[in-house]
C-alpha cells in the first residue's frame, strides 16, 4: 500500500491512498453508502478475470473469477432459483457442482456480460450489504 501526502495551494495538508475503481465499491459498502460505478464490459471483464477482483452488482449479485476443472470462469454469485430463468434468457448458463447450482457467464464474448450489466450495473447499495 502506498500512502500519499498532498499539500493544497492554500497550504492545507492531507494524507491518503489511491483507491482503484474496483476497490471503491468496498469503501462505499463499509461506509453504508449506495454506489454505482460506470465501467465498460471490457473493464469489468479485465478487473474480474485478469486482476481477480470480485465486483458487486446492484441487486445483490457478485461477479468473480472461479476455477472449474482447471479453466477460469466468470461466475455470478448469489443468484436465487427464481432469477435463473431470466439469467439464462440473457445467455448465462448453469452447472450443478457439488449439489449446488452455479451461474456462469460465457468468457468467449462480452455480449452476455453486456446484457447482465445492463440489468444489474456495477455498484452496491446499503440495502444489499445489509441483507
Amino acid at each position: 500500500m502506498r500512502i500519499y501526502r498532498l499539500q493544497t495551494e492554500d497550504g492545507e495538508r492531507a494524507i491518503g491512498r489511491l483507491v482503484s475503481q474496483e476497490q471503491l465499491l468496498n469503501v462505499y459498502a463499509r461506509l453504508g453508502l449506495d454506489c454505482q460505478i460506470e465501467m465498460t464490459p471490457q473493464e469489468v471483464f479485465g478487473a474480474v478475470m485478469d486482476a481477480k477482483t470480485t465486483l458487486s452488482l446492484l441487486g445483490g449479485y457478485q461477479l468473480r473469477r472461479s476455477l472449474v476443472m482447471g479453466q477460469p470462469r466468470l461466475e455470478l454469485n448469489s443468484a436465487s432459483g427464481t432469477a435463473l430463468p431470466a439469467l439464462k434468457a440473457m445467455g448465462c448458463f448453469t452447472e450443478v457442482i457439488q449439489w449446488k447450482t452455479r451461474v456462469f457467464i460465457p468468457v468467449d464474448g462480452t455480449e452476455v456480460l453486456v446484457r447482465v450489466l445492463a440489468e444489474y450495473p456495477v455498484g452496491g447499495s446499503a440495502a444489499d450489504a445489509a441483507a
